[in-house]
């Protein structure tokens, strides 16, 4: 396959799992628990088989779907599994910026200060795809995991994020909720920077508590 068909192939790779997200999220097309299968999607989303298997994959490996012999089930969790969820990640992101802030590296700074300022650029597009933020804003609280030097944290904090990936995209698709989200990771960025590991850990604490609180009345009622 040469260059230039390799690259039309990923971009509608790319196409079948930006349409599925959306359906998935906020389209109401495709709901939570459902059972998927090639030949529906290929009706649903006028595309061919290939680029519809590898969106499948792709969605697969972030846990948003699980495989069911030949088909694919959309991840289902309860109003009470999000808040639970929640209630668990307030506590271990938290944690991770406290650790962050005594243990990381100046690499880890960067690597940090790059997805804000990768996270702002995007907060003043136009449009910007729901999908996206909520991954720059995934990759800001991993990279913070990442440098917390704690490998349990880290691995306990990603798991629950990629479970909860669904309700996150419905966070941004608020432009409210999207600028406050910018605001309060620059906030905590600056406590890391600082090295102020109580103050990161109040900022991150705070952040995290809104958000749920955010989910509880705005995201779940539509979601579940």
């Amino acid at each position: 396959m040469d260059a230039q068909s390799q690259r039309e192939k990923d971009n509608l790779s790319e196409v079948a799992y930006r349409s599925l997200i959306n359906k998935i999220v906020y389209g109401g097309e495709i709901h939570m628990g459902q059972t998927l299968t090639e030949t529906q999607l290929i009706k649903l989303l006028g595309m061919s088989r290939t680029p519809i298997r590898e969106a499948l994959i792709a969605l697969e490996t972030e846990g948003l779907l699980f495989r069911t012999g030949r088909s694919f089930s959309v991840l289902f969790l309860s109003a009470e599994e999000i808040k639970e969820m929640y209630q668990v990640r307030v506590i271990l992101e938290a944690e991770a910026a406290r650790l962050f802030a005594k243990n990381a590296t100046e690499d880890n700074l960067r690597a940090l200060a790059a997805v804000l300022d990768e996270l702002r650029k995007l907060n003043e597009s136009k449009n910007p795809e729901p999908y996206v933020l909520a991954d720059v804003s995934s990759r800001f609280h991993s990279t913070i995991a990442a440098g917390s030097g704690n490998r349990y944290v880290e691995k306990y904090a990603n798991d629950i994020r990629l479970k909860l990936r669904v309700v996150r995209v419905s966070l941004f698709t608020s432009l409210d909720r999207m600028n406050d989200e910018l605001k309060e990771h620059t906030e905590i960025f600056q406590s890391l920077k600082e090295r102020d590991s109580e103050g990161a850990w109040k900022k991150m604490y705070e952040h995290e508590t809104k958000t749920m609180q955010y989910v509880i009345e705005k995201v779940i009622p539509r979601l579940v």
